[in-house]
């Protein structure tokens, strides 16, 4: 059991030993004093932030909060070929490592981040952990300056240490900042809190920092962090995540007899991950099969919350509805109070915002309700939404995504397309455009992906990729640039900025299983011009990702004709097409099958 009291004040003793060795003679007082004065400030902030990452909420207990350790399971994390578990990677962070930890939703990456600080607490290590969740940058009070947003965390009111003392810290190796949820920043601001990041790796080399995020290539870039990879759970590992929930042993031990039998052979992709985990148990009892399609398994979770039960107890236990609506209206006002929000990216509410979504998706579904009582729904009824202190959030965001796919399939009377050409640009990280692909395909192809596939396939008719090179990168890869951070070798990059395109080609790559390989890490092909790139990289303007870039031009194809660029732009140009041939045909089916139905 962790214990606060003991494990704070051992922190401060093992931080005295540590910055007798780092902080320099000059600091008034000497480290003694530094030290102490750091106890008394920050304190207060340590043992609320244990407070808040050992407890949490779970889709199956939303009364009251479980204890993070009871319920966490050990946690592997691949990098390089190479799979370790969660104790090395503590270790790693304990030694100042920059680190990024990438999940897809509901992986376990923000459980597996808080229980790396409180290992760094519980440690000793002689560096203060800081945990910060980066969803709270999206307010408006942000004032673009993420040291100062930090310090104001952790510096309360009153306290004496000043903004130069919590820098020199920073710079003299005393904190390590663990930074959650890069993917929950708003799209238009995420540029900048990267280029922020970076410039704290680079005006503080030796301060640790742990950033967890949803798979995004542009961290791939970051030459100064190390990427891990949160891995699929195992079979011994999803037993013992199901004996630890808080729900109904006898269920539990059969749920756990199936996994062991042949259930987590036949669905390890649901399985191996911890939410989905989570939801099986919860559906398995009501439904007694698994499907195939995730979002027939939402669809099932959404049920299951609607008519839930006390898991708790050994009879049913059906929670009283505040609204009187049926299962279809409450979920068609649900799903357009989550397109909307999705659309704004907005993934945390004050209490006034979330009723005006409500009221909002309410009117867009004429249906007449009372706001606060649909509010009192979604969380104690149906557990969609949580309180998280003085803001509410979704239980999980992929069951935003989820309902904002729903929304989009229901064929609603807007311009479908217009709104996924919006989503398009935040890439691959989110599910909404997978997953409405997966409900009604025939809808997606034949009013988003034909036509856009169509357009794109015009815009390359008659360009050379060889005389017309960046036009053709931009089209179908992004703006290749040379990015340099200043440290080890320049490494080449795709930066997709806004531009449709691309992304619009990396998404139908994963919807039709096409592998379209990005053009990166071809440095070490340009031989004798290295030395020319990287002059032109040092002496170019930094961009919003934090790199030197610069980017190519069509002047530039005899630097760069012997590199991998060609083959892979023109495989990608290719398989494009091939795609286009596959959407073509599938439209035309759809309308000869709809023909006859009419005949």
């Amino acid at each position: 059991m962790f214990d606060p009291s003991a494990a704070v004040p051992k922190l401060f003793e093992s931080l005295l030993e540590s910055a007798t060795r780092r902080v320099i003679k000059s600091v008034s007082g000497g480290a003694a004093k530094f030290v102490d004065m750091l106890r008394m400030n920050f304190s207060d902030y340590l043992y609320s932030a244990i407070d808040r990452t050992s407890h949490v909420k779970t889709l199956l207990q939303r009364d009251e909060p479980v204890d993070l350790l009871s319920i966490y399971v050990e946690t592997f994390l691949e990098s390089g070929g190479t799979t370790l578990r969660d104790d090395i990677i503590v270790e790693r962070c304990r030694k100042q490592a920059s680190i990024c930890v990438i999940g897809s939703a509901g992986s376990g990456k923000t459980m597996f981040v808080r229980y790396l600080f409180l290992q760094l607490v519980e440690g000793g290590y002689g560096t203060i952990p800081i945990f910060v969740e980066l969803r709270d940058l999206n307010s408006p009070d942000y004032n673009d300056d993420l040291v100062e947003f930090i310090y104001n965390i952790v510096v309360r009111p009153g306290a004496v240490v000043t903004k130069d003392q919590f820098r020199y810290c920073l710079r003299s190796a005393l904190f390590i900042l663990i930074l959650d949820g890069l993917d929950e920043v708003e799209h238009s601001r995420r540029a900048a809190i990267e280029r922020q990041i970076m410039n704290l790796r680079s005006s503080y080399p030796k301060l640790g920092i742990v950033i967890s995020s949803r798979p995004d290539e542009r961290l791939s870039a970051w030459s100064a962090f190390t990427v891990y990879r949160i891995g699929p759970m195992k079979k011994a590992q999803v037993k013992k995540l199901i004996s630890r929930l808080p729900y109904e042993a006898k269920l539990r031990t059969k749920f756990i007899q199936e996994v062991d039998k042949n259930l987590y052979d036949k669905h390890s992709s649901f399985l191996s991950n911890p939410l989905l985990a989570t939801m099986m148990l919860m559906t398995y009892d009501q439904f007694a099969h698994i499907p195939e399609k995730i979002h027939i398994f939402y669809e099932q979770a959404f049920e299951t919350l609607y008519f839930r039960h006390d898991a708790r107890k050994e009879t049913a236990f059906r929670r009283k509805m505040y609204t009187d609506l049926a299962i279809n209206d409450f979920r068609n006002c649900l799903s357009a109070l989550c397109v909307s929000s999705y659309f704004k990216e907005k993934f945390q509410f004050s209490e006034s915002e979330i009723l005006d979504y409500i009221r909002k998706a309410a009117h867009s579904e004429k249906l007449k309700i009372i706001e606060g009582d649909y509010l009192s729904d979604l969380l104690e009824s149906v557990c969609i939404l949580q309180r998280d202190g003085l803001y509410l959030s979704f239980t999980h965001r992929s069951f935003q995504e989820y309902f904002a796919a729903v929304f989009i399939v229901r064929s609603p009377s807007i311009e479908i397309r217009d709104l996924l050409n919006v989503f398009c640009r935040r890439g691959t990280q989110d599910n909404v455009i997978g997953m409405a692909f997966d409900m009604n395909r025939s809808l997606i192809e034949r009013e988003w992906i034909l036509p856009k596939i169509r357009d794109l396939a015009e815009a390359l008719e008659g360009l050379d990729p060889e005389t017309n090179m960046v036009q053709c990168l931009d089209l179908v890869c992004g703006k290749i640039v040379l990015g340099y951070d200043g440290e080890g070798d320049p490494t080449c990059v795709v930066v997709k900025v806004q531009e449709e395109g691309p992304w619009f080609v990396e998404i139908i790559g994963k919807l039709y299983n096409v592998d379209f390989p990005t053009v990166t890490f071809w440095y070490d092909e340009l031989g004798m011009v290295k030395d020319e790139f990287v002059r032109r990289g040092m002496s170019g303007p930094r961009t919003s990702d934090g790199f030197q870039h610069i980017e190519l031009t069509d002047a530039d194809y005899e630097l760069v004709k012997g590199t991998s660029l060609f083959k892979i732009l023109r495989s990608n140009i290719d398989s494009l097409m091939q795609i286009k041939s596959e959407v073509e045909a599938s439209v035309s089916e759809q309308k000869r099958l709809s023909g006859v139905l009419f005949e």
